[in-house]
């Protein structure tokens, strides 16, 4: 079961910043889930596949990792870090 007991696939979350360096950006900690048994309400696994929106990595974690759905300007400064990198 997730933390925050809500689908999240297809969501924007932010992952807890103690789980990361202080050096990384908060915008780095902005995530897309894009599905895994973590992304569930009542999943027994706690596995999320979800995409970096910074760096378009696709990565796995845990769903204690997370820390709260995404605000539109945390998506939109990610975004632009994104738009940076290439």
């Amino acid at each position: 079961m997730n933390p925050l007991n809500s689908d999240l696939t297809c969501k924007y979350i932010v992952l807890k910043r103690d789980q990361y360096p202080a050096d990384i950006p908060d915008g780095r900690l902005v995530v897309f889930c894009e599905g895994g048994a973590g992304c569930e309400v009542r999943a027994a696994s706690t596995k999320i596949r979800g995409r970096a929106v910074a760096s378009g990595n696709v990565e796995e974690f845990d769903s204690e990792d997370v820390d709260r759905l995404a605000t539109a300007e945390e998506i939109t400064h990610a975004e632009v870090l994104a738009s940076r990198k290439s």
